[in-house]
């Protein structure tokens, strides 16, 4: 059948008779037989799981890039300056249901940081609950700076806004931060 010089209508559109080149002599195949058009379905079905999931990466990606810059966007940075120390708090995480998280950085050029954080703060939902630390991951005790995140247990469903309590850095009795929690 391909001895033949049949012409017919080929895949980029042009006319072809079977002794020009074409994309389809390239199979051996005849353009319009039920092997080509096999081949040529398998092909389109492997662009679209291709593309599909493509998409769906490029999706995923940019939901999740959204969803960082909302968190750092949504929550500011609050400071507090007192007997030479300068501390700012940032959450990190506030979500009813979830654990939360806030970023703590505390400089000074006098005295020494040595509190234990999981031991002096306590945050307060708006309905009065108290939620207690459950860990530091920071520098430890001691020196001018430190950093780090402090977590708290899961919030109640109910929370609306939320007061982290810092007690006896530098001598200050409390250091007193405040959020509305973004839904």
């Amino acid at each position: 059948m391909l001895g033949r010089n049949r012409t017919y209508a080929s895949d980029d559109g042009k006319t072809r008779n079977d002794s020009e080149p074409g994309p389809e002599k390239f199979f051996h195949l005849q353009a319009g037989s039920r092997w080509w058009k096999w081949i040529k379905g398998e092909l389109e079905m492997i662009k679209i799981k291709q593309l599909k999931f493509s998409h769906l990466v490029s999706l995923v990606m940019v939901l999740f890039l959204v969803n960082l810059a909302v968190d750092a966007a949504a929550y500011k940075t609050k400071s507090n300056k007192q007997n030479r120390v300068r501390v700012d708090v940032r959450p990190v995480q506030l979500l009813p249901g979830k654990s939360a998280k806030f970023e703590i950085r505390m400089n000074t050029h006098s005295g020494d940081l040595s509190q234990d954080l999981v031991a002096v703060c306590t945050l307060k939902d708006n309905s009065g609950r108290e939620y207690h630390p459950t860990s530091w991951d920071g520098s430890p005790p001691g020196g001018h700076h430190r950093s780090g995140v402090l977590e708290f247990s899961e919030l109640g469903e109910g929370a609306e806004s939320i007061t982290l309590v810092i007690r006896e850095v530098a001598n200050v009795p409390e250091r007193v931060f405040n959020w509305s929690i973004e839904r």
